[in-house]
């Protein structure tokens, strides 16, 4: 399954990096869902993606035995090895996008290049847009007047989000809205908020946001996504894994689902209202907007922004780092030890 997660063709020790945190991810899944639904780990991108003996390939193979039974354990416990493509700059704190506390998973500055496609980005989303992501998030302000940064952490990634409207003003979770609003459009939650009115400016810095806040006590994540205690049918269950075969949901979402099975059958309801079952959702790039009344996000990285970054741990093998130095870069204070 590892070729799936990652390029066979980077450097070998980023590829021992990523086996690692898949095997370590592997084992904490089949920990946590033993004697639920009947499996431990689906072999579809719900938990990890694996073709068969197709989708293996040599290198991925290579680091595969060269890290073999070795994962990674904080306070002698399997820990939670989150993973994205880019964060952008900076690392989320675990806190601030699905809650809980972590010592392991706090942010982390990268101060170097990667080659990362996903660099910076932009999307623009009309007023309506807008309202209708924070009315799947739980927030509802009447006609939206503003939407703006209220708390950055110390890497000026925004945490949360404050909405006026004509109903009053509400703050939700910057990854909360960034779900709802679709995470192949806003592809990140770093990013600064402007009029698209005013696009034609120069980009405006990310390092410009609000200086950072004491967070608040989090919320739970995928909060734009209803729960239900009602088992999914099996035709339901054959919906869901159609959908997600065609790539419909991303990573975050997949996680959300993994570590929130009640969440499941509201993933699936929210995709047949937005996608026509058959056809695989690819992401778009969202046009600058010019006319009044719509918001223009501009960011920075691909992802939910926790855990080892895939091009910041391509930079660093590159650099010459071996693997397990960038474990500890990404998740310190665990240990390497065998399973």
């Amino acid at each position: 399954m590892l070729k799936m997660e990652v390029n066979p063709a980077w450097s070998m020790e980023a590829l021992k990096a990523q086996a690692v945190i898949s095997r370590t991810y592997a084992l904490r899944s089949v920990l946590q869902n033993r004697g639920k639904g009947g499996y431990d780990l689906r072999d579809t991108v719900m938990s990890q993606v694996y073709r068969g003996m197709n989708a293996e390939d040599p290198k991925t193979d290579q680091a595969i035995r060269a890290t073999k039974g070795m994962v990674l354990k904080y306070g002698g416990e399997i820990a939670f090895t989150p993973f994205h493509s880019h964060s952008g700059g900076a690392t989320a704190d675990v806190t601030t996008v699905w809650g809980g506390n972590m010592p392991y998973l706090k942010g982390v500055n990268e101060d170097f290049q990667t080659e990362s496609p996903h660099s910076t980005w932009e999307a623009s989303l009309s007023a309506a847009q807008v309202e209708d992501a924070l009315r799947s998030a739980g927030v509802n302000v009447g006609r939206l007047q503003e939407l703006r940064v209220e708390q950055s952490d110390p890497f000026g990634r925004p945490t949360t989000l404050r909405a006026i409207g004509t109903s009053g003003s509400k703050t939700l979770k910057s990854h909360s809205f960034r779900m709802a609003a679709g995470s192949n459009v806003i592809r990140s939650t770093l990013f600064s908020i402007s009029s698209a009115a005013s696009s034609s400016s120069a980009p405006i810095p990310l390092a410009s946001l609000s200086q950072p806040k004491p967070v608040p006590p989090s919320t739970p994540p995928g909060t734009g996504v209803p729960t239900s205690l009602t088992p999914m049918s099996a035709a339901e269950e054959r919906q869901l894994t159609d959908l997600t075969e065609q790539g419909v949901f991303n990573a975050e979402e997949l996680m959300d689902m993994l570590l929130n099975p009640e969440k499941r059958k509201g993933y699936l309801i929210r995709a047949l209202r937005t996608v026509r079952p058959g056809i695989p959702v690819q992401p778009q790039p969202q046009p600058v907007g010019t006319a009044s009344g719509r918001f223009l996000f501009r960011g920075k990285g691909w992802g939910h922004g926790v855990g080892l970054s895939q091009w910041g741990a391509k930079a660093l093998a590159d650099q010459g780092w071996d693997f397990k130095k960038i474990l500890s870069f990404y998740f310190p204070g665990t240990k390497l030890e065998g399973m």
